[in-house]
């Protein structure tokens, strides 16, 4: 096999394992922290990025013309996946500690509304963290750590190697 057919197979092979790693969705729990926080944000934020307009206003009526930093506490709990839906409790306390508690519908990466109702118990209340993966995902980023290491390494060793001189100048 030539260097060339060599050198594409590993650049193919990189951009698969790199195209295969980003490939992964938002966590239903991110999406709602981020939202959260972006209202948080008041004018400067971008909730709409994250959920549309109405269920941000619905939240956190004039959001648009507040100053950043209404909410005190944002906690966010572990989604449940319900059809093709996860819902997604959290709970929000303004500075002048009003509680707001909801379970978010999370589809697409995006917020499609909330539920003023009772949710899972938040990981305060001694529900689960939301920082626990499953084994399954510790040995895929291990795996694909791994061929990332060896298509860098193969990569390296494609390369034509450098002539070396005695380190006296030439004149």
């Amino acid at each position: 096999m030539s260097h060339r057919v060599r050198r594409i197979a590993a650049t193919a092979a990189v951009v698969v394992a790199v195209g295969a790693a980003c490939a992964s969705a938002d966590r239903p729990e991110g999406v709602v922290e981020r939202w959260l926080t972006a209202l948080n944000q008041g004018a400067a934020g971008r909730p709409d990025a994250f959920a549309r307009a109405s269920e941000s206003e619905r939240l956190l009526p004039g959001w648009r013309t507040r100053d950043a930093g209404t909410f005190d506490v944002i906690e966010v709990g572990r989604g449940e996946l319900e059809g093709t839906r996860y819902l997604v409790p959290f709970r929000v306390v303004t500075v002048d500690g009003r509680e707001l508690r909801g379970a978010a519908i999370v589809a697409d990466g995006r917020v499609l509304g909330f539920a003023t109702r009772p949710s899972a118990p938040l990981p305060s209340e001694g529900g689960p963290p939301i920082a626990d993966a499953d084994p399954w995902a510790w040995v895929a980023a291990v795996a694909v750590s791994l061929a990332l290491i060896a298509a860098t390494i193969g990569l390296m060793r494609l390369r034509p190697p450098v002539p070396r001189t005695s380190g006296r100048a030439r004149g």
